[in-house]
């Protein structure tokens, strides 16, 4: 096991930075802005809430490593390298998994409403609808050959992707 130290800071009144919280014994390998907290994704496979008043708590997201995460103003997406992607609510609350997502690693998520894309070494982009039942259903997979996915963001209708 690797072991490591990851920490949240923020400006203060003097100029400085201070330390929110600090996480040990792990890697922070994702982090995301939402709302107003601060969510990070470990190599444990944990996801950790911060707020800038202190920790919130932390939940056992994924078997292994968070990859990445997304979010929009009601709902949290993260993937993993367990090949799954889940979508949260702001209490921390499983709304939908997507078990085998892809062939290999998850790399990148976006998420705008209710649809969210992921992106993976396997090469392939998919695009998801999540259900009011909380089913996703995979609408849509493009591929750009010998391209692995590096990274996903959304703007209007319209996925962006990097590799």
């Amino acid at each position: 096991m690797r072991y490591g130290f990851g920490c949240c800071i923020a400006p203060n009144e003097n100029k400085s930075t201070q330390i929110i919280k600090s996480i040990g014994e792990t890697l922070i390998t994702s982090c995301i802005a939402w709302d107003d907290e601060l969510v990070v994704g470990c190599d444990s496979g944990m996801l950790h809430s911060i707020r800038r008043d202190g920790y919130d708590g932390s939940w056992k997201g994924h078997a292994r490593s968070v990859s990445s995460c997304a979010a929009s103003s009601s709902m949290l997406v993260s993937a993993s390298r367990d090949l799954t992607i889940k979508c949260w609510t702001g209490n921390s609350k499983i709304v939908a998994t997507v078990g085998e997502a892809h062939e290999l690693n998850i790399s990148a998520v976006a998420i705008k409403d209710t649809q969210f894309a992921s992106g993976s070494r396997d090469t392939a982009v998919k695009i998801w609808n999540l259900n009011e039942d909380g089913s996703c259903i995979n609408t849509s997979v493009s591929r750009i050959p010998r391209n692995v996915v590096t990274c996903l963001s959304r703007m209007e209708q319209v996925f962006f992707q990097g590799t």
